[in-house]
């Protein structure tokens, strides 16, 4: 399964959860593992949209003067058509062993901190390890290769 969006809709559309239900229509999955599946797809398309195509740094503390400015940054970008027309594409391989879910974005690229330099919103691919059997980011920080066992 191949889906592709600009950036714009990406950010609009509960991605995660459309995509989840199509892979548990064809391969049905414990609540447990779709709940899983889900959060860390919600995690990687955010991380693409926000990180990746509009290229808005994460959340440095957590309060509100920070969130909101961030939020206005966003939805500055949002309105810049060059941005909110790049592309963020989710690929679906459903095996017999596993199924792996590719995010991928047309950012400059992704380098993960050290734990140390965690900043307030920098928790998703911590949190994306966590939830998937193994994961990797490929094409410069491009794109996230997700591996979930059935």
């Amino acid at each position: 399964m191949l889906l592709s969006l600009t950036t714009a809709t990406a950010y609009q559309l509960p991605v995660a959860y459309t995509v989840v239900e199509a892979v548990d229509r064809a391969v049905p999955q414990s609540r447990e593992r779709r709940d899983d599946m889900e959060l860390a797809l919600q995690e990687a398309v955010s991380n693409a949209v926000i990180h990746g195509n509009l290229a808005v740094s994460s959340l440095r503390d957590p309060t509100l003067a920070a969130l909101n400015a961030f939020s206005a940054q966003v939805s500055e970008r949002l309105a810049d058509p060059a941005l909110a027309n790049l592309r963020i594409q989710v690929a679906v391989t459903i095996r017999d062993e596993d199924i792996t879910i590719d995010v991928t974005d047309q950012g400059s690229g992704f380098v993960p901190k050290p734990k140390a330099a965690a900043t307030a919103s920098g928790r998703g691919i911590g949190l994306i390890g966590t939830l998937c059997a193994a994961w990797q980011l490929l094409d410069d920080g491009r794109r996230i290769h997700m591996r979930f066992a059935r």
